[in-house]
């Protein structure tokens, strides 16, 4: 589903509202999380210890389905414009992540069946989710496309936790599931890092790292990254500044303190979901040229963590951590006039002006006249501006009392957090911007989630059972205001609150010093978003304005059911688990044409299943060199269990509000049924060689106007990525440990062309009919460069 934001006329011509009710995925980062995963950064931590990288492999006793990304791996993700945060994922059972533009722009999500506001990604257990939308990057965060806060470079290694698990570990929106990134610390040696690549698409990549190395207990970091590139596709250059400083102190009696501070600015244009028919008759990579429709995007994150660890006792820590983060998201965007719906342009425009005198269905509204101050409808609205901030603050306190077989912890998290949507319309790049006289909406909202928890991980059985009992008590309050505009002619305040209890268990019982299998169970809810309000706020076309009906729409909630098995002997690890989400209370979005608002209301429900390998093994040093691989596999099929009906959301022809018939059995949209990767990685004095190989399979696409899943399917298709490098040392600063690498990465191969996503547009073409839209993938990529480390 799209946004509010993209056209004026999907809100007059019946495909509008639905947008204002969809279930947007949500912008950059002020919601805090359980942060509940604070002190317990590592997998199944036992002892009050704070953990500053991921291990190769989770420990045999862990009673969840976990994985790693080690600090190696992290180091070693190739520098294509195509990679960002997320896409380095895609080597994890059941993680499906893509960007369609440079740079991490427009990038998207999805793990297990789970879409981008349906799981939590943090950092160092502070949340990445909005607080407000629940996403983290891309079209996801209220269409922030841009919205780019941690890149590789600010991360150190990842722990992903799948299901619900433990309370410690999951957070607010963890329906599918924790992906936790661990922040680069500094070094204990002082250092300087720079270096630069240069590759396809015009893209250049630079990077500056200083240490100060251990001062009297103190270590800082200091580390800037640049990058630039066209993109692959036309029309969609992006720049990137990036400036991350972290600080680590480790005073007497552990007494800790930790300090992270990230800014990232971004500036770009938006990579359009393209008319599948001009895709192929230009080349595979066209997009309307800047004179047609462009959107300008400027993105600004600021995310500050102090973490302050201390030991109470030589059992008990206690650690707290303060946080807070900022976003601003602002996009012009330009539909022009002469390229209107017409028999030689037969597409829809992006944010497309309005024709007719939309305006009067307002009366109690804004007082902009299109055609008065510019001569036509269509010149009075060619200019949209849209503006997204939010800000939050939060605490989060971890109690750990250790005891011989058992480690209990308690602790909680708040969290408040604002935001200040609006979007404008007029003539002009540089417009007024005034509340009552060309505001589509301007809305300033409140939140606040808190939780409290408590856990026992209990070892039996000369710890050959542990069993991991926990929980949860999460808590929102959410208000939302909007002023008078076009979608609000008479403005409004609604809002409530909502709590759940979610309880959890995990076991886990090691049969031999080599194997152990595991069972777990947990509930969790996912919070509606902030668009499930805006259908309150009175919006009718009527001669007075409504009384806001009270918000009904109930949170949804998932039950999970994990099973798996764990293999660990040497440099050999495997771990085989099934999992079933049973989701419930699906947001259903319904258009009443005769309010102009979309009625959220919660629809059927669905059940999610699947199978999920992955294997390691580091084969150990030969005189020839030295040998690892990885695979991992997931078969993951989600499909509803009750039967509804979703609303068909009429295009500029077709205004009609038929239901559309969803039947138990359907499979959902945008979900790859197998997910296969595999890496070769091979090392000999100084060379690194690495091969890796993904496959997607074949998913169904989205129908945009209902919001269901239509007959049409992205193919399967196949990614091969290659990188060398070769490392030199040499005597500098620090004698013989200066390094100066090489590198060259070939990112898809063989040039394999496909889509990372498509569906069918809500609108019609000028002869009435459906067609799909997409957005390719990057082809070939190289790029190579250049590190130096003395």
């Amino acid at each position: 589903m799209t946004n509010r934001t993209r056209t004026l006329r999907r809100l007059l011509a019946g495909a509008s509202l639905a947008v204002i009710g969809s279930s947007l995925a949500g912008a950059a980062l002020a919601q805090t999380s359980g942060a509940e995963t604070t002190s317990v950064r590592g997998v199944t931590v036992t002892a009050p210890q704070v953990v500053e990288t991921a291990p190769v492999t989770p420990p045999l006793t862990a009673a969840y389905t976990e994985s790693t990304i080690t600090s190696e791996q992290v180091r070693d993700v190739s520098t294509g414009a195509a990679v960002s945060l997320q896409t380095m994922l895609n080597d994890q059972p059941s993680i499906f992540a893509y960007t369609n533009g440079p740079l991490g722009v427009s990038t998207d999500i999805n793990f297990r069946a789970f879409n981008a506001g349906q799981f939590a990604e943090t950092y160092d257990g502070v949340a990445l989710n909005d607080v407000f939308n629940s996403g983290v990057t891309g079209e996801g965060v209220a269409d922030n496309q841009n919205n780019v806060l941690l890149l590789p470079a600010n991360v150190d290694s990842v722990i992903i936790s799948r299901g619900i698990n433990n309370p410690a570990v999951n957070s607010y929106n963890s329906l599918g599931g924790t992906i936790n990134f661990l922040p680069r610390l500094p070094d204990r040696t002082a250092s300087i890092d720079v270096g630069a690549t240069y590759g396809s698409f015009n893209t250049t990549l630079a990077h500056a790292t200083g240490n100060t190395g251990d001062i009297d207990g103190l270590r800082q970091m200091l580390s800037y990254n640049y990058g630039n590139s066209d993109g692959w596709v036309q029309h969609t250059g992006d720049r990137n500044n990036n400036l991350y400083y972290s600080s680590a102190y480790e005073g007497p009696n552990n007494n800790d303190l930790n300090l992270i501070l990230v800014y990232n600015h971004n500036e770009g244009h938006t990579p359009f979901q393209m008319p599948v028919a001009l895709l192929q008759q230009d080349g595979g990579f066209y997009q309307w040229p800047s004179n047609v429709a462009y959107e300008n995007d400027k993105d600004t994150n600021m995310l500050g963590i102090l973490d302050y660890h201390t030991d109470l006792a030589s059992n008990i820590s206690f650690d707290n951590k303060f946080y807070a983060g900022n976003n601003a998201y602002v996009r012009t965007s330009y539909a022009n006039p002469a390229y209107s719906l017409s028999a030689t342009q037969p597409y829809e425009l992006p944010s497309q002006a309005a024709n007719y005198d939309y305006w009067i269905y307002f009366p109690s509204g804004p007082t902009y006249n299109p055609k008065k101050t510019f001569g036509s409808d269509e010149a009075g609205n060619d200019y949209h501006f849209y503006g997204y901030q939010t800000w939050g603050a939060g605490y989060t306190p971890t109690l750990t009392l250790s005891e011989p077989n058992n480690t209990i912890t308690i602790g909680g998290n708040v969290t408040y957090g604002q935001l200040h949507s609006r979007e404008f319309f007029y003539g002009s790049y540089n417009m007024p911007m005034q509340d009552g006289y060309n505001d589509a909406w301007d809305e300033h909202d409140k939140r606040i989630f808190a939780s409290a928890y408590a856990q026992d991980e209990i070892d039996l059985f000369d710890k050959r059972l542990t069993i991991t009992p926990g929980v949860k008590w999460v808590y929102a309050y959410t208000t939302d205001t909007d002023k008078v505009g076009f979608y609000y002619p008479y403005g409004g305040t609604v809002g409530n609150t909502a709590d759940f209890i979610s309880p959890t268990v995990g076991a886990n019982y090691k049969f031999t010093d080599n194997f152990s299998a595991y069972f777990a169970f947990g509930q969790n809810v996912k919070f509606p978003d902030i668009t499930a309000y805006y259908n309150s706020v009175p919006g009718t076309t009527g001669t007075s304005p409504l009384k806001p009906p009270p918000t009904t729409v109930k949170p949804e909630y998932v039950n999970d059911y994990e099973l798996g098995v764990r293999y660990q002997q040497g440099g050999l690890s495997g771990t085989l688990s099934v999992y079933r989400e049973d989701f419930s209370n699906t947001f259903i979005d319904a258009f009443d044409p005769t309010t102009y608002l979309t009625v959220v209301s919660n629809g059927g429900s669905s059940e999610y299943q699947g199978v999920e390998l992955q294997a390691r093994d580091d084969f150990g040093a030969q005189p020839w060199g030295d040998f690892a691989a990885q695979l991992s596999f997931a078969y993951n099929d989600a499909k509803y269990t009750s039967s509804f009906k979703s609303d068909a959301v009429g295009g500029q022809q077709d205004d009609s509000n038929a239901d559309v018939q969803v039947t138990a059995g359907e499979p959902l949209a945008d979900i790859p049924n197998i997910l296969f990767s595999a890496e070769g990685i091979y090392t000999y004095e100084g060379w690194r060689g690495a091969l890796s190989i993904r496959y997607i399979g074949s998913q169904y696409t989205d129908n945009e106007a209902t919001g269901t899943t239509s007959n049409s399917k992205i193919s399967d298709y196949t990614v091969v990525d290659l990188g060398l490098s070769k490392s030199f040392n040499f005597n500098g600063f620090n004698g013989a440990n200066d390094t100066v690498k090489f590198s060259l990465d070939v990112d898809n191969l063989f040039n394999q062309y496909y889509y990372n996503n498509e569906y069918t547009d809500t609108y019609k073409d000028y002869s009435g009919n459906s067609y799909l839209v997409a957005s390719p993938g990057a082809p070939r990529s190289i790029s190579g460069g250049i590190d130096v480390k003395f």
